[in-house]
């Protein structure tokens, strides 16, 4: 405890080795080259092999160390107090009750109060029992599987894992899904894997709401990217970017086209990936953080990269160098560069205490949800899941989207986000990454990283000769399986409520508009146009001035317009508070046929929420550009198909002959047509839209399997709040 780094100089004195024993995993040569002893570095790098022994050995020190140095499980018992216990008081309580010296308690109050134990705030991987337990055999030369064996433990184990403890619905959801995936498999093939192989996607504890977000989100960064990639091409000379160079491109744009360590002038030549000027750079480097997000990443000369290593910023030149780290620091400040790239470009202390806050930000959800996943598939090998005194076989194995990423792009694979089959590539491509392969990328990936290549795809050889032409030709038979969401819920009309007049026996809808959003053809549904010429006159002069807006329009009174109610005609939509509102989300859509021809009839939230209301079903079906009091009576004559749902597989033929599949995606009740979307891609950029049902030749709904198999629904019945309608 005397001292917080143990270098390895320092480890081969105390184990009194011989000049040639060396450690297998230093790299003394390269050490050698650049004049360094690789024996005088921490073997526990940043944090120091022993820093919580340390602690305590500064606060107490003397007569009080010695009193307590003398019995380890006390040192345990205080680290654990310090570790878990936040306010003092129940710091000093938990201490007291451990009979110590006054002396030794009043001193480490002492400590607590002066910060001198803020670190202590984690557990390790094993408990101080276990630990105990398996020290001896460690120390009689047993490697650790090894010592925990004769300690009666498994390495291989760690906690309980259960289904049960995952609060969030979504990500419970998500792994039923999965189980019920593979017991799937297992059912149809009458086999269970020999091994199972689990990446899991970060998205998964999302709920609902900001899984919207994220799409919305997702959405924008492909109009941005689009944008980008145009200003790429321009301004580089580059035909046609990839990726990589798109992502330079960005960056050189957020920098000024300067890299971010040295501020040299970066041309636009040298964004082409072909040259090797400039390198995507981790600021945290991606070993320690698990941070491959655009917010953990720079641009920066090739020779700087290299130079940099595995370490942040400061760990590099701002610690030694005060002069160069002030110049990065107003360089970085000067630049429109805000939130978590800021704070990592400047962050000066990422220790291996913040990098477990940092991993445990980044992984902490996948990694849960993954054990608990592998936990519950295991339990699909009850003879070897441990229960029944026999040996435990791994079956299920974790892998690490890096990796896998890199496998699949040394493979030859693009990954096409907008076609959701790049799931069933990512899963084959994890299959075939076994051990061994994994052990080798692991160790190649932490060395591209220390020369500064950690993006550059190293060669890996395919499974077999024409590996990659046999997937794609596969993979284009692949059919995506959706579920119908079948669920009712939600708001029962839009927030907005607009004001509803009567004019000539029709309720007229009008809405209210801030005049900058005014177009000339709006100024033809200003309310009341004969008494309002005026106003007309100056709104129509303000818009041909461009819309200055130091000089806003004024009424004839002389005050400033600021926005104008404008007639929207009939709309559907509920009465609400005396004005009108617009109709939610459909909740479904019922189709019916009659003298060969389809008729739509939509279902509204507010309709199944409302059932004083709504006692029967909707019964008219739409008729392109008509109010809904003109929409066709549905009665006894017309025979009733199907619900369509979000996410219900339709086949359709038009009266040209076309034919068009996919996952329906909603109606138009102005148009009466559908709108669908390819089976393998949900972007709205890929949508079939403007399918007219009435003139349809053929209408059929199909649900699809979990292998993706379709099977046509001939026939439904249709219910209305649970009840079979008739």
């Amino acid at each position: 405890g005397k001292q917080k780094k143990i270098t390895y100089k320092t480890l081969r004195k105390r184990l009194k080795l011989a000049h040639g024993d060396i450690f297998g995993n230093l790299n003394y040569g390269k050490a050698k080259a650049k004049g360094k002893d690789a024996e005088t570095v921490d073997i526990a790098a940043n944090a120091g092999a022993a820093a919580g022994t340390y602690a305590l050995y500064k606060a107490l020190t003397g007569a009080a160390w010695q009193t307590v140095v003398k019995t380890p499980e006390t040192l345990d018992d205080i680290a654990f107090i310090l570790s878990f216990r936040e306010d003092i008081e129940s710091i000093r309580s938990g201490l007291a009750g451990l009979d110590l010296e006054p002396l030794v308690l009043d001193t480490l109050m002492d400590g607590v109060c002066g910060g001198d134990f803020a670190h202590f705030t984690t557990a390790g991987h094993i408990s101080a029992k276990a630990a105990r337990a398996i020290i001896p055999h460690l120390l009689d030369r047993n490697v650790y599987s090894k010592a925990c064996e004769l300690a009666e433990y498994d390495h291989t184990t760690g906690t309980d894992f259960s289904l049960e403890d995952i609060r969030n619905p979504v990500a419970a959801r998500a792994i039923r899904e999965a189980l019920a995936q593979v017991r799937t498999i297992i059912h149809e093939t009458g086999m269970r894997p020999g091994r199972i192989h689990v990446e899991l996607a970060r998205e998964i504890g999302k709920g609902g709401v900001e899984r919207g977000k994220i799409r919305d989100g997702m959405d924008r960064r492909e109009d941005e990217k689009k944008r980008n990639r145009a200003e790429c091409a321009e301004k580089t000379g580059i035909a046609n970017p990839n990726e990589d160079e798109l992502l330079r491109f960005e960056l050189w744009k957020e920098q000024q086209a300067r890299c971010i360590y040295t501020d040299a002038y970066i041309s636009p030549p040298d964004i082409a990936s072909d040259r090797n000027a400039v390198q995507v750079e981790h600021v945290l480097p991606r070993s320690r953080s698990q941070d491959n997000s655009y917010m953990n990443k720079v641009l920066c000369t090739t020779a700087a990269n290299q130079e940099k290593r595995g370490r942040t910023p400061y760990e590099w030149k701002g610690k030694d160098n005060p002069e160069w780290w002030a110049e990065f620091h107003a360089r970085v400040d000067a630049l429109d560069i805000k939130g978590f790239k800021k704070r990592n470009l400047l962050m000066q202390n990422f220790d291996k205490y913040m990098e477990g806050r940092f991993v445990t930000r980044n992984l902490n959800d996948t990694r849960y949800a993954a054990r608990v996943l592998m936990a519950e598939l295991q339990k699909l090998y009850p003879e070897e899941s441990g229960n029944t005194g026999a040996k435990n076989t791994r079956r299920i194995f974790a892998r690490p989207g890096p990796l896998t990423a890199m496998v699949r792009k040394s493979w030859g694979f693009r990954k096409d986000r907008s076609d959701d089959r790049h799931h069933a590539l990512d899963a084959l491509v994890v299959g075939f990454i076994g051990e061994g392969l994994l052990n080798r990328l692991t160790k190649l990936y932490q060395a591209m990283e220390a020369e500064g290549r950690s993006r550059a795809v190293p060669k890996i050889d395919p499974p077999w000769e024409g590996f990659r032409q046999d997937v794609e030709a596969r993979l284009g038979e692949v059919r995506v399986s959706r579920s119908e969401r079948r669920r009712g819920r939600g708001k029962g009309h839009e927030e907005t409520i607009r004001q509803v007049r009567e004019e000539d026996g029709k309720s007229i809808v009008y809405e209210r508009k801030a005049v900058e959003k005014l177009t000339l053809k709006d100024l033809e549904r200003i309310k009341d146009p004969e008494r309002n010429q005026a106003t007309v006159r100056s709104l129509r002069n303000w818009i041909d001035r461009g819309k200055p807006k130091d000089e806003l329009p004024r009424s004839p009174k002389g005050d400033p317009i600021r926005k104008v109610r404008l007639r929207m005609g009939e709309k559907a939509g509920i009465t609400v508070r005396g004005g009108h509102a617009d109709n939610a989300e459909m909740v479904r859509t019922d189709v019916f046929r009659k003298d060969g021809k389809f008729y739509l009839v939509p279902v509204y939230t507010h309709q199944v929420a409302n059932k004083k209301k709504y006692p029967v079903p909707p019964d008219r079906a739409i008729v392109a550009a008509k109010p809904e009091h003109d929409w066709t009576q549905i009665d006894e004559t017309f025979e009733f198909r199907f619900s369509l749902y979000p996410d219900s597989y339709l086949e359709v033929v038009r009266k040209e002959g076309q034919v068009e599949e996919g996952y329906y995606r909603g109606t138009s009740r102005s148009t009466g047509a559908i709108t669908l979307s390819p089976q393998n891609c949900h972007n709205d950029e890929a949508l079939i839209p403007g399918i007219g049902a009435r003139t349809l030749l053929e209408f059929r709904k199909f649900s699809i399997d979990r292998l993706g198999r379709k099977h046509e629904v001939k026939r439904e019945t249709r219910t209305w709040h649970g009840a079979v309608c008739t």
